[in-house]
Parts: C-alpha cells; structure tokens; sequence
C-alpha cells in the first residue's frame, strides 16, 4: 500500500524553536544542530536556518556529509559520529571536523587526538589533552587503561637519573630527550 505523503518545514518556527532553546538555555558553549542524511532530506536550507538561528556546531552521520556542507560553509564546526578510516582522519582534522575516537590503544590516541576524555564507571576522570592526561598514568592503571609505552620507558629512564622529558608521548619525542639527555646532537 502506499500513501502520498506532504511535508511542510516552515523555516520561521525552526528559527524560533532554535532562538527559544538558546535562550532557556544559554550557558552552554556548543548548540548542536544534527542534520544527518542531509537534514532528514531536508536539504542544505534546514542547514543555513539553523546557523542563522544561532547553531553553532553540527553534527553529521558521515564524512561524507560533512563534506557536502563543507562546501557551502567552510566555518561551523561538524562533529561527524560514525567510524571514519584511520587514513580519514587528517581530512576532517584539515576541515574542522571533530571525530570520536574509541580506542583502546594510547599510542593512537597520543598521536591523533587533540582532547583526550577518560571515564570509568559512568564518571569523567580525565578530561583535557593527552600530554597532561598521560601524567596520570598510575591512576589510568588502577581504572585498566595504559598510557602510550613510551611513557613508563621515560619515567623509568627519569626514575633512574636520567634528565629526559618523561611526558614524551611518542617514539620520536621520546628519541629526542634520550638524544638530549646523552649530549647527542638530533
């Protein structure tokens, strides 16, 4: 069986739902617009009357549609939410795309994200950029997660005397503190 069916967006009452819900709730930093699958197949329209409203940040279900949006606006924010190919990931860096990356390995973490956010039993225990999150990474243990390897390399290289920068978190960092600590040139 199959029904004609009528849609109708009326752009003022999107507006006003939007001025509406940054009034009621205006201390927040990001009002996130999610207009996947091309604003529900709404078109780029719902897009530019959301931004206009005052969204200013949107999220989309693929890189790809991040890319149409893209351009049309090269500014807004777009957080993209599904899971994006590792070789993926410098063009949404290089088109102000903010990924989500679950990961279990710190070395890719250290190399590729640029706020790192650590929960445990439902609670945020960390939340700020690997280097300083990595300092924690006794605390990081007790909760079953690890820091990058070189970390426990360089503070056991420190721990021992050794005046090398233990918050190293990758192999080439690490290589130039031993470098350093040794009175080798780089």
């Amino acid at each position: 069986m199959y029904r004609k069916t009528y849609k109708e967006i009326n752009l003022d009452n999107l507006s006003f739902n939007v001025h509406n819900i940054l009034k009621k709730y205006n201390n927040y930093k990001y009002y996130i617009g999610m207009v996947k699958a091309d604003a529900y197949g709404h078109g780029m329209y719902i897009v530019n009357t959301l931004i206009k409203a005052g969204i200013n940040y949107l999220a989309v279900s693929s890189i790809n549609e991040a890319m149409d949006i893209r351009k049309y606006n090269k500014e807004i924010p777009i957080l993209c939410t599904e899971v994006i190919e590792y070789d993926l990931i410098s063009l949404a860096e290089e088109n102000n795309m903010t990924i989500i990356l679950v990961s279990h390995s710190m070395e890719d973490v250290a190399k590729y994200v640029e706020r790192l956010i650590v929960m445990n039993k439902g609670q945020v225990m960390f939340d700020d950029v690997p280097r300083e999150v990595f300092k924690h990474y006794v605390e990081l243990e007790e909760m079953g997660l690890a820091a990058p390897q070189v970390t426990y390399l360089m503070n056991e290289l420190k721990a021992k005397g050794m005046n090398v920068d233990e918050n190293a978190m990758t192999i080439e960092e690490a290589k130039n503190s031993i470098l350093k600590a040794l009175g080798r040139s780089l």
